[in-house]
């Protein structure tokens, strides 16, 4: 299993944890009373805040560790492909440039042996009776 699923894994079951204690909250008889008490409310905010400054150093160290194993992120693998489609055009036109220069040198060939053929001295012999 990849560090990056390990850590997309751990963050859904947070998430799950986070849902099921939110909605167990909520539905307790004493979320109304919870809801009139500052210091709940202080310290339910700080706590969002927090996950929410958690989140961006998982993400800040998620991408560096991804920069240290040379794992290409998002960005770089949209400009790879367009690079490679890049590339995929430019190596048809120059197989389609080769197949006609191939094409045009067999042609020359062609008419250059049929013209040889006509004006070769025995061609032009008259036959002898």
């Amino acid at each position: 299993m990849s560090i990056q699923r390990v850590i997309e894994e751990a963050m859904k079951r947070g998430e799950r944890v986070r849902d099921q204690f939110l909605q167990d909250l909520l539905d307790s008889p004493l979320a109304a009373q919870l809801m009139k008490n500052e210091k709940f409310l202080n310290t339910a905010m700080q706590l969002f805040q927090l996950k929410h400054g958690i989140e961006k150093k998982v993400q800040g160290h998620l991408g560096l560790l991804m920069k240290w194993l040379e794992i290409p992120n998002h960005d770089e693998i949209r400009k790879m492909e367009h690079k490679l489609h890049q590339l995929e055009n430019q190596i048809d036109s120059i197989h389609r440039q080769n197949l006609m220069k191939s094409l045009k040198r067999k042609v020359v060939k062609k008419a250059t042996t049929k013209n040889k053929k006509k004006t070769s001295p025995s061609a032009n012999k008259p036959a002898d009776r």
